[in-house]
């Protein structure tokens, strides 16, 4: 610290001096410095230490400080010898007085006090040995409450391409000789080396895309990864992650394009890395100082925005873009910049004209991903008594919240198998719990102590809560409610903890001890203060609490019925896309038979965390609740199963193929118990798809005649037009279509009936059967009608016009359908079909018996496949859109809308209707060759031994997401709300005694500033509050000047942060100050900076200043 101010400052004429002094002994003396020198008798305590006293650490050789102590006190008065201490070998020397001052006290200081406002327990203390009111730095402006930001209304979001496998293999089809490879390298190295590229990680010997949220190996600084680009509204957009667990918040990271051709390239772990002898492109560029990442989040930056310089628009169309890269050779390849621990994944591939569309995601927080823990949730220091009991048959429900602490649960409370099992970082919460129980799990160090501090009950701790640890003594505390006095404290995020989410408070701990947690004006759930405590030891042998960024995990893939166990004799192995998979975080919501108006909202349940599964099949859920039986869910609509698996913490848990898989019968879940919509289906002689559900893996015994209104098989057949029959026989379609009945149903299935020729029941349906029918999909009822069973409904008046008619001739054997995209669930549709063969090229599908009845669909519809006249698309097969223009013979292979068509219904939701212009299963008929009525008997007719083909692939999709609340199924959660940068500012008056005037010294703060987030200080002073500037940039004199930051470290009590000069020391030194000084007022600017949805927050502040002499 630098000496504040001239020393003219603090002068007083001789004359006056020695009046003061005359005027003191005349009226009495209380000799409070026995020596008379100002020296401190003894070692300094650490309270004396809170500003520079004699003895104190001092952090530079020759630095001096103000000080003062007191040579004389009579009544209310008191003499100050005042002058300066230097820093000598690490402490701060003894005060060498150079003038003397009087002040007034008052009778709060010791008998006498310095004039403060709000005076507390802080860096100066009031009573005591170390009491002196001589102290410069301890007059104080103090203000304990804090100051916190939160969330705007701004969504934080970025773009990627709809599919990641899809878009990587569409690259891999157009650039190179084998299009085989559908993901990432077949090999991978992983760790800190980990060479996967395209924001993919490396799992096992597997490269696997990384998902919202997730951070990777690299725990010690950032790690930026590249997924392929994508087209965002016709702009090829760039998308850039943060792998790593800090913010990449310094410097500019550049990238070199490079021209690389991928034609006849292997498939080996550098497929998409360019050659370092490739001739260069350009260089891009991102400065992400300006734009930082932080952990587990992206950005989406336009390619043109990234790469100005490049060569953008000639051949080759594939470049790779490598950034940040050690073995960059050329001349003129740019820097690179420090604080990335992995490299080698650093490199993408851009193909013009061959981009997949991008869709939005929400930006995430790496919620999960980076709370830091030890290994297992107990130290390996020895001796370590956990505080939580081993073995089975441990706890009850009368004793489960003492006998599991340490942030463990206790797992079947009362049985024979009942343990306490780690509930493992964020996730798991009590739904029963209606309030807020906070748990403390043993603390590790990362470098400093932190405790993993979490919310297991079902409420939400308010941001800015103090969230205080307690560290006790080498016994355990007898009671976890009163756990004694204040260690350490943080305020809750900015956010605030909601159920199962956790952060880590800093504090640290030493030797053989125990800790608990509490809060500051917020109460938990009644009696649930019990499980507060942890066992706390951390400084024994190297690394026995070294903490670890736990995200317990579940990765896997969503598959058709048939399926994993018990095997059944046709297996399709056939992975689903939008499926919706959970962990429940309580009882699942009821779902009922009938028809409904359904929403996403009605037909899930409240989950402990989330995904949707992509073309693959595949899906990843972060922030899982390990334990030996945790509850996983699959659901699409009504479709529903429910399962247990072993779940490891802290670890990415990957079950079997096959684990994961949608049911066959409504007891094939746990508890045997599962949910299949309550479905009608029509048999039509051109047509067999209860046929091909039997393929799919339903079982048989789910599949039978309607019997009555308390039949409970889940596909109850009718028959239309000489369709397949059941012994005995089925009622007849007409039966169906009645309201009172149809409305039992959640789902209809309509197969072609001939329709014409011939006059079947679909052509001659009355107006009031079609009238059912439309009030059926207008109250939410599911609908699938095939060829004629919904080309004459919906061709009819009864129905509102969504295509445009084609007539009934005409049709076209076999015909190459385009498969559209353009919006997610069209995208999802298309990659998926190629993931799973069923395309011929990407977005092509060969069409057996395609229909030319309905043209052009309607706006307001989905139009999945579309067919051309005389299957003339051009000169070749084109791979991607635009294709030849539509014309007016061109016609539509399949399309659905929402209904009521335009409209919602039941406060929201919709019903559904798919309608496909083909015929898919009638090969799955004995006699059901094409134009051959199937009239044979169900199911002893049905043929199984033939794979599934490209068409009955399509419907399974369909199938599917009939029931589904939403196309493409359940939307993500709502991306986390980004907080804006926040300036707020406080003012101060300095009250001096007449004839002196204040200077401001030390700013000081305590803070909790997350990675990558700050606080600035700035101050401005003024004679008035009103000539004070509104903003410290503000041009009206005076402008502001440094007075300290925030970030890095928490500053928690008992400890206060500051900048190394006082403000008068900015004042006269700043070139914004102009060699200016202190006034009566001044106003700190607090500018708040945050980084995504994560914000710093303060936790106190007070402002120090010294009265002297007016000059």
């Amino acid at each position: 610290m630098a000496l504040v101010g001239p020393l003219g400052r603090y002068l007083l004429p001789l004359a006056v001096v020695a009046v003061l002094i005359a005027s003191f002994a005349s009226c009495g003396t209380d000799a409070l410095d026995a020596a008379g020198d100002g020296t401190n008798l003894g070692q300094p305590t650490p309270e004396a230490c809170a500003t520079p006293n004699e003895g104190c650490p001092c952090p530079t050789a020759g630095a001096t400080a103000e000080c003062g102590h007191v040579k004389q006190q009579s009544g209310d008065y008191v003499a100050c010898s005042m002058g300066t201490r230097t820093c000598n070998g690490g402490s701060w020397g003894p005060c060498v007085g150079s003038n003397i001052v009087t002040k007034t006290i008052s009778p709060s200081f010791g008998g006498g006090g310095v004039g403060t406002q709000a005076v507390t327990q802080g860096p100066c203390p009031t009573t005591g040995p170390n009491a002196n009111p001589c102290d410069p730095y301890c007059n104080q402006v103090i203000d304990d409450s804090g100051i916190s930001i939160t969330p705007s209304a701004t969504n934080c979001q970025y773009y990627e391409p709809a599919d990641r496998s899809a878009s990587y293999a569409a690259i891999a089809s157009t650039h190179r000789a084998n299009p085989g490879n559908p993901g990432p390298p077949a090999t991978c190295t992983g760790g800190t080396n980990d060479n996967c590229g395209h924001d993919a990680r490396c799992v096992g010997t597997a490269c696997q895309f990384y998902v919202a949220g997730e951070t990777g190996a690299c725990t010690s600084g950032w790690d930026l990864t590249f997924a392929t680009p994508c087209d965002q509204g016709g702009v090829d957009t760039l998308v850039v992650c943060n792998r790593g667990a800090y913010p990449a918040n310094t410097g500019t990271v550049s990238g070199v394009m490079t021209a690389a051709s991928l034609q006849g390239r292997s498939t080996s772990v550098s497929l998409y890395k360019a050659p370092v002898s490739s001739p260069r492109l350009g260089t891009c560029s991102i400065n992400l100082t300006a734009t930082p990442i932080a952990p587990g989040t992206c950005r989406s930056i336009p390619m043109a925005t990234a790469c100005p310089g490049a060569n953008l628009t000639t051949a080759p169309l594939s470049r790779t873009i490598q950034w940040n890269m050690p073995d960059w050779t050329a001349t003129g390849d740019p820097a690179r910049v420090a604080g990335e621990c992995n490299t080698a994944n650093n490199f993408t591939v851009w193909t013009q004209g061959a981009l997949l569309a991008c869709q939005g995601v929400g930006c995430g927080t790496g919620s999960g991903v980076t709370l830091q823990t030890t290994a297992n949730g107990d130290s390996t220091c020895p001796p370590g008594p956990q505080m939580h009991a081993t073995g089975t048959n441990v706890c009850t429900n009368a004793n489960r919240y003492t006998v599991c602490q340490q942030d463990f649960r206790c797992e079947n409370p009362g049985a024979t198998s009942s343990q306490c099992v780690w509930n493992g970082g964020q996730g798991y919460y009590d739904p029963n719990v209606a309030g807020i129980d906070l748990t403390v799990g043993h603390p590790c160090t990362s470098p400093a102590d932190v405790f993993p501090v979490c919310n297991r009950g079902s409420g939400m701790v308010p941001p800015g809560t103090p969230i205080n640890i307690h560290v006790g003594g080498s016994s355990p505390l007898a009671n976890s409610c009163a756990p004694g006095p204040i260690t350490c404290t943080m305020p809750a995020p900015s956010t605030g903890i909601g159920p199962g989410k956790c952060f880590n408070v800093t504090c640290n701990v030493s030797g053989n001890t125990y800790a608990a947690v509490s809060m500051t004006g917020v109460a938990e759930a009644p009696g649930l203060c019990a499980n507060n405590q942890t066992y706390a030891k951390t400084n024994s042998s190297p690394g026995c609490a070294s903490c670890t960024a736990c995200d317990t995990r579940i990765s896997g893939k969503v598959f058709d019925p048939s399926a994993g166990t018990p095997a059944v004799t046709y297996v399709n192995n056939l992975p689903l896309a939008g499926i919706t998979v959970f962990q429940p975080s309580g009882a699942l919501t009821p779902l009922d038979d009938g028809v409904a108006c359904d929403t996403c909202d009605r037909v899930t349940s409240p989950s402990v965390t989330k995904a949707v599964t992509n073309a693959a099949g595949s899906f990843t859920l972060s922030g899982v609740t390990p334990g030996p039986a945790t509850r996983v869910v699959v659901q699409s609509g009504r479709w529903r199963r429910e399962i247990t698996v072993p779940v490891t913490a802290c670890v990415n848990n990957t079950p079997v193929d096959g684990t994961f898989r949608m049911p066959r019968n409504r007891t094939d879940g746990l508890g045997n118990v599962a949910n299949i919509p309550k479905t009608a289906i029509a048999t039509g002689n051109q047509e067999s798809l209860e046929c091909m559900l039997l393929r799919l893996g339903i079982s048989q015994s789910e599949i039978q005649r309607r019997i009555g209104s308390t039949d409970a098989h889940r596909f109850q057949l009718y028959r239309a037009t000489n369709g397949m029959v059941t012994s005995p026989a089925q009622p007849n379609i007409s039966d169906l279509l009645n309201q009172t009945r149809i409305n039992e149903y959640s789902a209809v299935i309509l197969d072609c009936d001939g329709g014409d020729p011939g006059g079947g029941f679909s052509q001659n349906a009355t107006a009031a059967q079609r009238t059912v029918l439309r009030n059926y999909v207008d109250l939410g009822g599911r609908l699938f009608v095939d060829h004629f069973s919904g080309y004459y409904a919906l061709r009819s008046s009864q129905f509102p016009v969504t295509a445009t008619d084609n007539g009934t001739a005409g049709t076209t054997t076999p015909t190459n359908g385009r498969v559209n995209v353009g919006t997610y669930p069209q995208q999802l549709f298309s990659d998926w079909l190629t993931n799973v063969g069923a395309t011929f090229s990407p977005q092509w599908i060969q069409i057996t018996e395609a229909r030319k009845n309905f043209a052009s669909p309607r706006p307001g519809t989905v139009e999945w496949i579309a067919g051309k006249d005389n299957n003339n698309w051009g000169s070749g097969t084109p791979t991607t859109p635009p294709a030849p223009p539509r014309n007016a013979s061109d016609y539509t292979l399949s399309y659905s809308f929402e209904t009521p068509f335009g409209g919602t219904c039941g406060g929201g939701g919709t019903g559904r209707t798919i309608y496909n212009n083909m015929h898919v299963s009638p090969g799955r008929c004995r006699n059901g060759t094409s134009g051959l009525p199937c009239t044979k008997t169900f199911p002893n007719d049905c043929r199984l031994d033939t794979a599934l083909n490209s068409e009955e692939k399509a419907l399974i999709y369909q199938f599917y997401q009939l029931s589904a609340c939403q196309l493409g199924g359940e939307p993500p959660p709502p991306p986390p709300t980004a907080v804006d940068v926040t300036e707020i500012t406080r003012d101060f008056e300095g009250t001096c005694p007449t004839g002196t005037e204040p200077v401001w010294q030390f700013w000081r703060w305590q803070s909790v500033t997350p990675p990558g987030t700050s606080i600035a200080f700035r101050a401005a002073t003024a004679d008035t509050q009103a000539g004070l500037p509104a903003g410290p940039g503000a041009p009206a004199a005076p402008i502001s000047v440094g007075a300290g930051n925030a970030s890095g470290a928490t500053v928690a009590a008992p400890n206060w942060a500051s900048d190394a000069n006082t403000i008068e020391w900015h004042l006269a030194n700043d070139p914004a100050g102009r060699g200016g000084s202190s006034k009566r007022w001044l106003r700190i600017y607090m500018r708040f900076n945050p980084i995504g949805a994560v914000a710093p927050s303060l936790t106190g502040f007070r402002q120090d200043y010294s009265c002297v002499p007016a000059e």
